[in-house]
């Protein structure tokens, strides 16, 4: 008895919790910050009386009515106080039926109940920027977020028809993110309507509606965050108006009438409000999130990056609260300085929610791939799930790069990662390297694989001089000896090198290359980047060059470890060689990353200054 009751229940808790993901009922949690930039010398600051998240079970009565104080509703519809509630942290908006059967003339009457929600001050005006989460509800009913109760204008930022009834209409109006302004009373002016196709029908899932009123003559709107049209309203809005959320039998000559037995399913006949907020323009810069020098081991949470393109910080309803990054869409770059205590192999952990299909993670460190991942869907936005992938780091300070890639829309949030050393880079130099001074490119550390250097392949496709991966062949250059190649972009070799003069060093990197095409490779020390070689191919496998990365300098630290990074493949390495600058002044730097090195890592202007707030002069050309 007792196993089928547990089984009944389980099977009732996830028949719960599909509908909860089928109807989304959580959506993606509201952005901290608009997602428009603010003008120049101004910031956005939250409006809280016009902003809710709808938590818990009740309707903050401080902020809105249930009801609507100055107008009865649309007819055959009325506003019924009741009807709006708010039930597991959303309001909702139901319409509701008087009648059991059908009317012969559906305007004879009042027959369906109506929800309105009104705010109690008349706050909102020009220069603010406001946005909704919501759902419309699966009726013939709209759902509505405008502004009114002025003297002479009105704002519908969005007026959607659920499931229209009338005819075809449904096809297309189901799409329509549809908005207007109207003139009254006072002022005379036409109605202005605007209107975009979405991906996805409005009562299929929550979508983000907003508004920018930039100022008495422009109106701005946006859908999950991207600008789709603009209206410049009749006469100018300047006066201050109420924010109201409602639903109406509006348009139902065109539209059609709601069914009595869409407006019976309370599966169907609410329209949902996540969340509203509202911000308004004040002087002053905008805070980004403080970001800092990530140790790893450890945990880093999203939304402390050091650099970022196209995410935004929004709060989380994971555990242990906070925010996340969400709003990430393929392109997107999210980027972390960190100070790797130890080289070896980590085990990175990813917390992750996605109600799309998800995406995929690139992994990088100082723009080289470490990895990829692919992150799953999970169901909902706020659905948390932890992936892993391993990966080796180098030891010192670096960037961790997480670049994001996939289909069209919103790919999933990030809430945190983290980084456990699994091994150790227990390998050992190969051979005794030094500073200045020539190593051999076959001369990389033991280890093996992710330890000493990373290779797509497992055997040595040259087949000379040592047994592991790296592919090693015999050069017809000057001196004789082996020569690395056979490379493919994103592997790597690595020397320690056990006596380190410090200094300022131009890198000779002896390459060769059949073809003409362009090659590159980049080097850096303990995690910090020395700088890139970019060549064209010589002609010929053995024909051999010498390339030279000039002027970079070298702190003096015994047994540092250095990493040649092959950023294209199809090129042959025979050695590496340090050769001291003389005569450079000590402000003479080859490119910012040097200049950082010596003067710190704040050091952004190009002036001939030794300090830790200015860059280094280069010479006579111009900072890089």
């Amino acid at each position: 008895m007792k196993a089928k009751f547990v089984g009944a229940f389980s099977q009732l808790i996830t028949l719960i919790g599909a509908l909860l993901v089928s109807n989304n009922v959580i959506a993606e949690p509201a952005p901290a910050s608009p997602s428009v930039e603010p003008p120049a010398g101004y910031k956005w600051e939250m409006v809280e009386a016009l902003t809710d998240n709808f938590n818990g079970n009740t309707l903050d009565s401080n902020k809105w009515y249930d009801y609507h104080p100055v107008w009865s509703g649309r007819y055959p519809s009325r506003f019924k106080k009741g009807n709006a509630f708010v039930q597991d942290g959303v309001l909702f908006l139901r319409s509701t039926s008087q009648i059991d059967t059908p009317l012969a003339d559906p305007e004879s009457r009042v027959w369906v109940d109506a929800a309105a929600v009104v705010s109690k001050e008349k706050l909102a005006e020009p220069g603010w920027y406001y946005e909704t989460s919501m759902k419309a509800s699966d009726t013939a009913m709209s759902s509505s977020f405008w502004f009114r109760i002025g003297k002479y204008s009105e704002i519908d930022v969005i007026e959607h028809i659920g499931r229209a009834t009338k005819g075809n209409v449904d096809a297309t109006k189901s799409f329509l993110y549809e908005a207007n302004t109207h003139v009254y009373g006072e002022q005379s002016g036409a109605s202005i309507p605007e209107s975009y196709k979405m991906a996805t029908r409005g009562r299929d899932e929550f979508h983000r509606y907003g508004l920018w009123w930039k100022d008495a003559n422009n109106l701005w709107f946006y859908h999950n965050g991207v600008k789709v049209f603009e209206i410049q309203p009749s006469v100018a809005f300047k006066e201050k108006l109420h924010m109201i959320f409602d639903t109406e039998t509006l348009a139902s000559q065109w539209v059609g009438y709601p069914t009595i037995e869409s407006l019976k399913d309370d599966s169907r006949n609410a329209m949902k409000v996540d969340w509203v907020k509202t911000w308004k323009l004040v002087p002053g810069e905008p805070e980004p999130p403080v970001s800092a020098e990530h140790s790893i081991p450890g945990k880093i949470e999203a939304e402390l990056f050091s650099n970022q393109s196209g995410i935004q910080v929004e709060s989380t309803l994971d555990s242990g609260g906070g925010d996340n990054i969400g709003y990430i869409e393929n392109g997107d770059v999210a980027e972390y300085k960190v100070n790797v205590a130890q080289a070896g192999k980590y085990k990175l952990s990813f917390r992750v929610a996605s109600a799309t299909n998800g995406g995929n993670l690139v992994i990088k460190t100082n723009s080289s791939t470490l990895a990829s991942l692919a992150v799953p869907g999970t169901g909902a936005w706020q659905n948390w799930q932890t992936i892993e992938q391993e990966v080796t780091l180098a030891k010192g300070v670096q960037t961790l790069s997480l670049d994001f890639t996939g289909g069209s829309g919103y790919l999933f949030n990030l809430n945190w990662l983290s980084a456990e050393l699994l091994e150790s880079n227990t390998g050992t130099a190969y051979k005794t390297h030094a500073i200045p001074g020539l190593i051999q490119a076959e001369s990389y550390d033991n280890g093996g694989e992710g330890v000493g250097y990373s290779d797509s392949n497992t055997s040595n496709l040259g087949g000379q001089y040592r047994n592991d991966g790296v592919d090693i062949g015999n050069a017809a250059d000057i001196g004789g000896g082996q020569f690395v190649g056979w490379v493919e972009a994103g592997e790597w070799l690595q020397y320690t090198i056990s006596n380190v003069t410090q200094g300022h060093y131009d890198v000779n990197l002896r390459l060769a290359a059949a073809g003409t095409s362009d090659k590159s490779v980049s080097l850096n020390i303990d995690g910090n980047t020395l700088g890139s070689v970019n060549f064209k191919a010589t002609d010929g496998w053995q024909n051999w060059q010498t390339q030279t990365l000039k002027n970079v300098y070298i702190s003096g630290e015994s047994n540092q470890q250095l990493r040649v990074h092959m950023e294209t493949g199809a090129l042959n390495l025979n050695w590496i060689e340090f050769v001291p600058v003389t005569n450079v002044s000590v402000d003479q730097c080859n490119n910012t990353q040097q200049c950082r090195n010596e003067f710190g890592s704040q050091a952004t202007d190009c002036l001939n200054s030794q300090s830790a707030t200015s860059i280094c002069m280069c010479g006579t050309s111009q900072c890089l």
